[in-house]
């Protein structure tokens, strides 16, 4: 089977039976939970699994390429994002709005939502993929100067960068249980009078069920641990809190058009 297949069998909705099973073992129960709309959602994380898995590690690419191509693209988006979204009485994109809601109705506009907050996902990966670049960049940079000479496999990085724990916690498994439990994704840690204050909640729960059913984390024996998804969260809410933001201000404006 290609890589391609795998990948593409991979963003195929997880199986109705394996997230019974990872509903139940947050032993969370909302009033209504769409286990078909929750596998879908959770076969973003899986394919993110299995990407570093069956990627080539003998293909190389240096990483100002990598920097380059994530820059050309999260241009592209930015451009297309602003030319979709900002839109006025007296704005010429006013009419596109007017007959996209014409020809689609609501579903349209439901899709053309979802489009622009996946071009927001899209910018936001691609500027973890120029940060990883760029401290690989000044990584290279530091050992060259250490070194009289560097062998030229040194000097080129991995053609991909699998996602670390911490930003499929934060970034991706966090909106997950959000949208599909109703509740926000927190953790708690008992007071000084516990003599155990290992952090708890129905997130961790849901991240290590996860991890348990779709192999999230390879390589990883044992299930990542409460304080890893209590740090990942702490260290990424204010930008996370800023995401949400802006995705408000997205669907607000798509549900004010006409």
């Amino acid at each position: 089977m290609s890589l391609l297949s795998k990948l593409l069998n991979a963003l195929e909705p997880v199986d109705e039976d394996v997230v019974k099973k990872i509903v139940q073992a947050v032993d969370l129960a909302p009033d209504k939970l769409d286990l078909a709309a929750l596998g879908a959602d959770l076969a973003v994380p899986r394919a993110s699994a299995v990407w570093p898995r069956e990627i080539s590690t003998t293909r190389k690419i240096p990483p100002s390429e990598r920097r380059e191509h994530a820059k050309t693209i999260r241009t592209h988006a930015g451009k297309l994002f602003s030319a979709l979204s900002s839109t006025n009485e007296v704005d010429a994109r006013f009419e596109f709005w007017c007959l996209i809601s014409s020809r689609q109705q609501d579903e349209g506009l439901k899709a053309l939502s979802e489009f622009l907050i996946f071009l927001r996902l899209l910018i936001r990966d691609a500027d973890q993929i120029i940060s990883a670049a760029d401290a690989e960049i000044q990584n290279i940079k530091v050992r060259k100067k250490r070194l009289v000479s560097t062998p030229p496999s040194l000097a080129l990085g991995s053609f991909h960068a699998p996602p670390s724990v911490s930003w499929i916690i934060a970034w991706e498994l966090a909106p997950i249980f959000e949208k599909h439990f109703g509740k926000k994704a927190t953790t708690s840690t008992p007071s000084e009078a516990y003599d155990d204050r290992t952090p708890r909640g129905p997130f961790i729960q849901f991240v290590q069920a996860v991890q348990q059913q779709l192999n999230l984390f390879p390589g990883t024996e044992n299930l990542v641990s409460p304080q890893t998804i209590a740090t990942a969260l702490a260290r990424t809410t204010p930008q996370r809190a800023e995401q949400a933001l802006r995705d408000t201000r997205v669907r607000d404006l798509l549900q004010d058009e006409p």
